[in-house]
């Protein structure tokens, strides 16, 4: 009995801490021990609550070194083979289906819920993403320009100065004829329409139109001119950029706030250096804008909430969607082929992430939680960090796409013909 004391002392006595070193040691000194003794000291049967013989445990060490070795390698094959986001798909782009495109005359088409819109001299014309004519309106349009807020679709004749407003249905909803000629037309989630027209006599006029076609308020610019001009939901704060090219140098833009409830003149304002307005939403009850030099939010005070700073020349952009918006900068490369950088920025101005892509870009299609990079060659779908989660190769040279409801499809024009692809 005390033999058998005295050996568990001993062996206890052994253990260390299981250091670097230490493991080393143990394993160095079980590459000694042959095939036959470990066979024959891993067989030896253990009584229950006997310690375990110091060869033995050694050769659990091994196994248990070994486990974790294997486990390491599984999880850095996983992570590599796994995430997609190292290695994206590619594939061609499948034709799906064609629709007759007359384009020798003046065209537009655009996502709406989850078919897509043509217009053209023949009318408007919805189709689903198997190539199906789901409603149409027969009309003679000269010069179509489409958009989207909401449910709601309008078209707009720039040459007849006439607009149209639709329903996903294709249900006319409004009808409105401008006292002058159009220049552009949004509309809001509510149905009221805000127009900038050319006036005679003044820079020009921004128009409001409810959703009976009733002229609600008009104001024209005697010194400026109105580049964008749009409703918030509230249907009473009216925004409009202005461009102020008095200065032979230098240009400036001003965006101004109205309240049409009154006929007064801008309440608040804010001035531009050496900035363009080009576009401008509401999300919510704020207003984005995007500029030649930035894109910012402000609130109905004039307010700036934040500024995103465009990180270098800005050749493309899609801000039309709170999902992500999205900004195409000339890359920067060493080699001979050109690069486009895509950054995309979050509604409250964060930086969310970027990719480099060869080519020019020609369009950036953003529909839902779908966003779609177009370059001569390709479509490129990213995620909202904007790596390149897939690519489509062309086979035909493309220059803007539309992403039906199902994003698994869209809508291209090349050439002369109209055509369905899936980009799944």
């Amino acid at each position: 009995m005390n033999d058998e004391k005295d050996l568990n002392e001993k062996i206890e006595s052994t253990d260390e801490p299981l250091t670097e070193e230490t493991v080393e040691a143990d394993t160095h000194e079980s590459d000694e021990t042959t095939a036959e003794e470990e066979f024959e000291v891993d067989s030896e049967p253990v009584e229950a609550g006997e310690p375990l013989p110091k060869k033995k445990k050694k050769g659990i060490l091994k196994y248990i070194i070994a486990a974790v070795v294997l486990l390491v390698a599984f999880k850095s094959a996983f992570e590599f083979f796994g995430n997609d986001k190292k290695m994206p798909e590619t594939s061609e782009a499948e034709l799906v289906g064609k629709i007759d495109l007359d384009t020798s005359s003046k065209y537009d088409f655009i996502s709406f819920g989850n078919n897509v819109v043509i217009c053209n001299k023949y009318g408007v014309f919805a189709y689903n993403s198997g190539g199906k004519n789901v409603w149409k309106y027969e009309t003679n349009l000269t010069y179509p320009v489409m958009y989207v807020c909401g449910k709601n679709l309008l078209v707009t004749d720039t040459a007849q100065s006439n607009a149209k407003v639709f329903d996903e249905n294709g249900r006319l909803k409004n009808e409105i004829t401008f006292e002058n000629d159009c220049v552009n037309a949004v509309i809001n989630e509510n149905g009221w329409v805000t127009a900038t027209l050319k006036l005679r006599g003044y820079k020009a006029q921004v128009a409001v139109y409810d959703n009976t076609s009733k002229l609600k308020y008009s104001w024209s610019s005697a010194n400026n001119d109105i580049i964008y001009a749009g409703l918030a939901k509230d249907n009473k704060t009216l925004a409009a950029a202005q461009l102020d090219s008095s200065s032979a140098s230098e240009a400036y833009g001003i965006i101004s706030l109205f309240d049409i409830t009154t006929d007064g003149k801008p309440y608040c304002g804010k001035n531009l250096e050496n900035n363009i307005v080009t576009y401008m939403r509401w999300s919510g009850d704020k207003l984005i804008c995007v500029g030649t030099k930035n894109t910012f939010k402000m609130d109905k005070n004039g307010n700036e909430s934040w500024s995103y700073v465009y990180p270098g020349e800005i050749t493309v952009y899609n801000a039309k969607n709170d999902y992500a918006m999205a900004f195409g900068i000339n890359g920067s490369s060493t080699t001979s082929a050109k690069t486009t950088k895509i950054y995309l920025v979050s509604s409250s101005g964060k930086e969310l992430g970027f990719s480099e892509l060869e080519g020019d870009v020609r369009s950036i299609e953003i529909y839902g939680d779908s966003i779609k990079v177009i370059n001569s060659a390709n479509i490129i779908t990213l995620r909202k960090d904007a790596s390149v989660k897939k690519i489509n190769n062309l086979s035909r040279d493309i220059s803007k796409c539309c992403i039906f409801g199902s994003k698994s499809k869209v809508f291209v024009v090349s050439g002369t013909t109209a055509e369905i692809l899936s980009v799944v």
